[in-house]
């Protein structure tokens, strides 16, 4: 599978947190963005293990608190 970019983990953020006029960037953070908190936080990691077939441990998404950090979390799994 080719790497992920910013225009994908975007859609998954929007889909798992149902936003919509946020203008999320690389480097938006945990809680500074509508409805990433821990739930939300879950749900964009299950969408993620949803629309990629892998499946994350919880010490990999437990500090991972900016888009960019997921970005680059996914991409290291898609290598493995």
């Amino acid at each position: 599978m080719k790497k992920l970019n910013f225009a994908y983990i975007k859609d998954v953020f929007e889909t798992a947190l149902d936003l919509e006029d946020f203008d999320l960037k690389l480097t938006s953070k945990f809680e500074e963005v509508p409805d990433w908190d821990s739930m939300g936080h879950m749900r964009i990691i299950l969408e993620l293990e949803e629309r990629l077939g892998i499946a994350f441990e919880i010490d990999e998404v437990i500090d991972v608190d900016t888009v960019e950090k997921i970005l680059q979390l996914a991409n290291s799994k898609l290598k493995t």
